[in-house]
């Protein structure tokens, strides 16, 4: 009976210790949490997610600095928040400690990029595009506009977009801790052959031609630029015939002006249609020349190496083009052509001189000689305002 008494004793001075003991274990604990960019300091939004020993998950909607609540234990810890690296964490909450703890996360490279087709500056939509580093894989997609973003750990990176229907693209890209890049980037779909000089957006087009036709001589120096909005300026100086002269003429749409000097003259219906008609010779002939360099059945090829020429680094490649099944009859290419091994329109000429002879659709014997360059692709040309 002595000891069942001492027991209920012991037991009664014991127990309410370790309630209390229990209780303080459990007691929430003041804690001021601190998230902020190991960059510059700063305070960032994030979500926490702090996860006790028993797996209890408690999630904080921070806003960079927040006091919480938490029973005395150890806590695994998660942070995240967009263009951050996602940091991970142990921490032990003391008793009656209200602690400050302080988490330092480190701000991603981010990568923000447009796509755009070289030509005619329309957005790329629905590509991969793809970032590659010792950090490992990153995608994304190019929305309706274009746009693409990727967020990746600091470091060196390759992008690469190798979708089968445009030409391919890869360029190299060091981010630093929060560093953003932004680019647009041009390409041209697979098939190159396909894109006319009428798909640019803008261009500026210089020729030079000279020689015989039907036995006459001429000689023409053209400077053309034609905009987005079908809008054009050709300034021609010429001998043909034993006539010359030097003429400008006004392209908005169908209607055509031109002038010898300062006042300017609209074209009847018929004369505006042969003044486009002008105007299409030389761009013709270029997109005709450099299809036809691809041409294996007629077209045989020399590889000049690489030069550089109207300021870019271009494949200088002469092509001799004989075309028997032409219904003019027997008609000759002799020509170099520069390809452009960069900018936005990468893959595409921008001059090609040479000579041809044959006949052309009046079925009259020609020997002309050309110098064809095309530059300034995505330029807004100045077009003279006509008064009216």
């Amino acid at each position: 009976m002595r000891e069942k008494t001492i027991a209920r004793a012991t037991l009664g001075i014991v127990l309410p210790f370790a309630i209390i003991a229990y209780l303080s274990n459990i007691s929430p604990e003041d804690v001021y949490l601190r998230v902020c960019s190991v960059m510059d300091g700063k305070e960032v939004c994030c979500d926490i997610t702090l996860i006790d020993r028993g797996g209890k998950k408690t999630r904080i909607k921070s806003d960079g600095s927040d006091t919480v609540k938490l029973p005395v234990g150890q806590y695994q810890v998660s942070v995240e928040s967009p263009g951050f690296e996602e940091l991970s964490a142990t921490v032990d909450v003391g008793q009656n400690s209200h602690q400050h703890i302080n988490f330092g996360i480190i701000q991603q490279g981010q990568m923000f990029g447009r796509l755009l087709n070289g030509a005619t500056l329309r957005p790329i939509t629905g590509l991969e595009v793809r970032m590659e580093g010792k950090e490992g894989k990153f995608f994304s997609r190019s929305d309706l506009d274009g746009v693409f973003s990727i967020t990746v750990p600091p470091g060196q990176y390759t992008l690469f977009i190798d979708n089968p229907m445009v030409n391919g693209y890869s360029s190299s890209y060091f981010f630093s801790t929060g560093q953003r890049i932004s680019e647009e980037i041009y390409l041209l779909p697979a098939n190159l052959t396909g894109i006319k000089l009428a798909d640019y957006y803008s261009y500026s087009l210089s020729a030079k031609r000279k020689g015989h036709v039907a036995g006459f001589p001429q000689d023409f120096l053209v400077r053309m630029d034609r905009n987005n909005d079908g809008s054009a300026v050709m300034r021609q100086s010429f001998t043909a015939n034993d006539y010359g002269g030097e003429l400008t003429f006004v392209y908005k749409g169908n209607q055509v002006w031109w002038s010898e000097g300062n006042d300017y003259k609209e074209f009847n219906p018929e004369g505006a249609q042969a003044a486009i008609k002008a105007m299409k010779v030389n761009e013709d002939l270029f997109d005709f020349l450099n299809e036809a360099s691809t041409d294996r059945r007629f077209a045989k090829t020399t590889n000049r190496g690489i030069e550089k020429t109207n300021g870019v680094l271009c494949d200088k490649t002469d092509v001799s083009y004989s075309d028997f099944d032409n219904w003019m009859g027997h008609n000759i290419f002799e020509y170099t052509i520069w390809i452009m091994k960069e900018g936005k329109l990468r893959g595409m000429p921008t001059r090609i001189t040479g000579k041809m002879s044959g006949r052309d659709e009046q079925y009259h014997s020609y020997n002309i000689q050309f110098d064809i360059s095309v530059t300034d692709a995505g330029k807004q040309f100045k077009i003279p305002e006509i008064k009216k």
